[in-house]
């Protein structure tokens, strides 16, 4: 890690940890502190040097906030232009040139004009006016990080909220320690008087993280990830610090209420361990910021199972599961109830172990499958002609002698391997997930002997053939889910390439998703109209337009005849529907009737595509 690598993240956990203290204080300060007069003489007394001591705080930790942002600035400057610190060109292009600048200098206004209300004449109506100013500050963070890129506004609004609500939690933690500190009866006060602050605080941040879960992707993701285990790291971080929380409520602060000294100093290490928690959780927020969201990235699977695709859906195995749950889940019911209730505590927890004399066997072989690094992972490239036939290259010279050119299996020298290759067009062979497949080439495979079944290409492979070999055995399999009337069984992609219509002015790309269906022809005398292509949206037809590329033409044909297992002159009157999603739906081996082509379209609409779980 060079030192601007590292000076980026430091310098926002700098800042976004001192602007939460600010924020958090003033908060405590003028919505959590007893009001003078509720206490006794002494206690009032004691509650306004506390009161001083958390104002001082504040200001401190909003100068350093501002510190803070000004390195932040001078990093991600040099960050973005690879080197050099404080170039005054540099920092002038980032504040005026690019979003984040315009974001940043709004927040450092904001900023600037809380120090300044919170020093202005005035006391508390100083102190409510710097509070919104940070709160501003803080809902700009979303603008500052990965929630800029977002799609929509519900991901960044989620994360305002929850930065906001995580923001008044963490920022009053040591400002109830210093109350507890330093005027202890007023301090346990305060801990009451929190907790429906922090009761709203955490529902607010558990609602908006599950808002948020775009940017982990999946499960996989979450957990094969870096910013998946970043993001793991913070829940633990959270629920360490609910049962802090938990327990400063319902044992400590009732005994402190009631006077008892031990309990006292019990929730005094109790906060402090809570805020220092806290810390570590900003800290984690903060690398979170620098890290590349996880539906942006490839999973790492750390684990050598995965479970089966559509485990409920399969009746028999949600049955097993419920019926392995119940008894579970009551015996967890009895133990509690016998915990929380004293009398009848030791016949309910023997009644929890009874429970669990119940609960059936759990085989994990029907549940599980062999998984591995790559399993989750996919082609970051999308299918187009070229890749396809390099790959059919690839696999004429790499593996048709094993597993023959159709890929069935049959190859010449399929005999003399420990286990005969499978069929890999079978619509059993679907189930394996293209990361599954690019382990298996990538590092080969053994018999249940551990004699070497498959020899492993990874060494004289690059990754992107090994990929390439993957979209051609799915190729295949696709042609081979061709049935009698001319439709894709299975889920099959379009490759991806421009077409430019002369007479429509526009460039048609069969893999882009969009609002229109297209059919493709192989040459332009095809259609009715002497086009190649016709594109139809909402069951309307465009006037069909004639492509200029001849090239193009013949590259999107000998993809067709992969995609179809056939040869490229048994399709040269052939026209293919795709979807507006970019799916191969039907193949006409001769031009259909306009009204075949508007039935099969609404068709089309009314049934659209599901993947099988891989990419192609």
């Amino acid at each position: 890690m060079t030192p601007i690598e590292f000076a980026v993240p430091a310098a926002r956990l700098l800042h976004l940890a001192a602007l939460v203290a600010a924020l958090g204080a003033l908060v405590f300060m003028r919505a959590v502190l007893p009001p003078p007069g509720v206490l006794a003489r002494a206690d009032d007394d004691a509650l306004r040097n506390v009161r001083r001591r958390i104002r001082a705080l504040a200001t401190a930790s909003l100068v350093v906030s501002i510190a803070g942002a000004l390195l932040w600035l001078l990093a991600q400057t040099a960050a973005m232009a690879g080197g050099g610190w404080g170039a005054p060109d540099r920092l002038m292009l980032v504040l005026t040139q690019t979003r984040f600048g315009a974001v940043f200098s709004l927040r450092l206004a904001l900023l600037l004009l809380a120090a300044i209300a919170l020093r202005w004449p005035g006391g508390r109506s100083g102190s409510w006016l710097a509070c919104l100013l940070l709160a501003a500050a803080i809902l700009l963070q979303p603008l500052l990080g990965h929630g800029a890129a977002s799609d929509g506004a519900l991901v960044p609004l989620a994360t305002a909220a929850h930065v906001l609500a995580a923001s008044v939690w963490l920022g009053a933690l040591f400002p109830l320690w210093l109350t507890l500190r330093g005027a202890a009866r007023a301090g346990a006060l305060a801990a009451r008087r929190f907790s429906p602050v922090g009761l709203a605080c955490v529902l607010i941040i558990v609602a908006t993280a599950v808002l948020q879960w775009p940017m982990l992707g999946d499960v996989p993701r979450f957990i094969g990830t870096p910013y998946g285990l970043f993001a793991a790291g913070k829940v633990f971080l959270f629920a360490v610090m609910l049962a802090f929380a938990a327990v400063n409520r319902f044992v400590f602060t009732p005994r402190a209420l009631a006077g008892r000294e031990d309990a006292l100093r019990a929730i005094r290490v109790s906060v402090f361990a809570e805020a220092l928690v806290g810390v570590a959780l900003i800290g984690a927020a903060a690398a979170l910021a620098s890290l590349p969201p996880a539906a942006h990235e490839q999973p790492v699977w750390p684990f050598s199972l995965r479970p089966v695709p559509g485990l409920w859906d399969d009746a028999f195995l949600r049955d097993r599961i419920v019926r392995t749950l119940a008894p579970v889940l009551a015996g967890l019911a009895l133990l509690v109830a016998g915990l929380l209730w004293r009398a009848g505590r030791w016949p309910l927890v023997g009644a929890a172990v009874a429970a669990a004399f119940w609960v059936p066997s759990f085989p994990l072989k029907p549940y599980f499958r062999e998984a591995f690094p790559t399993t989750f992972q996919q082609w970051e490239r999308a299918r187009s002609p070229a890749s396809l036939q390099r790959g059919a290259a690839l696999f004429t010279t790499e593996c048709a002698s094993c597993h023959a050119a159709d890929a069935r299996g049959r190859g010449p020298l399929a005999t003399g391997r420990p286990v005969w290759p499978p069929d890999l067009t079978a619509p059993l062979f679907r189930r394996h997930l293209d990361g599954d497949l690019f382990w298996r080439i990538a590092h080969g495979m053994r018999a249940a002997d551990g004699t070497p079944s498959m020899p492993a290409f990874g060494d004289r492979l690059t990754e992107g053939d090994i990929w390439m070999l993957v979209d051609v055995v799915r190729a295949r399999g696709s042609a081979r889910s061709l049935d009698q009337d001319g439709r894709w069984t299975a889920a099959t992609r379009a490759p991806a390439m421009s077409f430019a219509c002369l007479e429509e002015g526009r460039t048609v790309d069969p893999a882009r998703p969009g609002d229109a269906m297209l059919y493709l022809a192989a040459t332009n005398t095809v259609m009715a109209g002497g086009g190649a292509a016709a594109i139809v949206a909402d069951g309307v037809s465009w006037r069909v337009c004639t492509i200029r590329d001849e090239a193009e033409r013949s590259r999107w044909l000998s993809a067709l005849a992969i995609l179809t297992g056939q040869e490229e002159r048994e399709l040269a009157q052939a026209v293919v529907l795709i979807d507006a999603q970019g799916w191969l739906r039907r193949l006409w081996r001769t031009p259909p009737p306009e009204e075949d082509r508007m039935r099969e379209a609404r068709r089309a609409r009314q049934t659209p595509v599901r993947a099988e779980g891989h990419g192609h």
